[in-house]
């Protein structure tokens, strides 16, 4: 199954939805204006998701809450582009973050960009079915339903 179009105000929210219902594995995309997002599928469960936005990474993540310094950031994300490797495993193998705390922050950055991306008025979206290569990858699994719960609620309290 594969979905293209726009959406408005809480449209986004039955997407998930249905992706999550129908035991999806494959990408979501979807943009307003120059930001764009991609959330990923696995067997209907929201496993990972990325964002063009600088505060919903990882390493800006990080450093607001003081777990890593600017210089401490610049060096890890230097040493991931010339390893390349992931900068998660540079952050874990350098010490600067345990395992534990990693996944932490992983799982809380994930639910981040997806709040943010429920808030947006309107924008496009596009999913595709597809097989995800996700062995490098350190995943999430979140309750959708939880998590469409909270973002209507921090759009009430707006």
């Amino acid at each position: 199954m594969n979905l293209k179009g726009e959406f408005e105000s809480l449209f986004l929210s039955s997407i998930l939805q249905l992706l999550c219902d129908e035991l999806k594995t494959g990408v979501l995309q979807v943009t307003n204006g120059k930001k764009k997002s991609r959330v990923f599928f696995k067997k209907g469960t929201i496993v990972y998701a990325t964002s063009s936005q600088k505060e919903a990474h990882l390493g800006y993540i990080l450093k607001s809450n003081g777990i890593l310094s600017d210089e401490q950031l610049q060096k890890c994300m230097a040493s991931a582009r010339e390893k390349k490797q992931a900068f998660g495993k540079i952050l874990v193998d350098n010490g600067y973050i345990s395992l534990g705390a990693f996944k932490k922050y992983n799982h809380k950055q994930v639910e981040e960009i997806l709040y943010t991306m429920l808030l947006w008025k309107k924008g496009k979206f596009e999913y595709i079915d597809t097989e995800l290569n996700l062995q490098a990858m350190v995943l999430t699994r979140l309750n959708t339903i939880k998590l469409i719960l909270e973002a209507s609620r921090r759009a009430d309290e707006m």
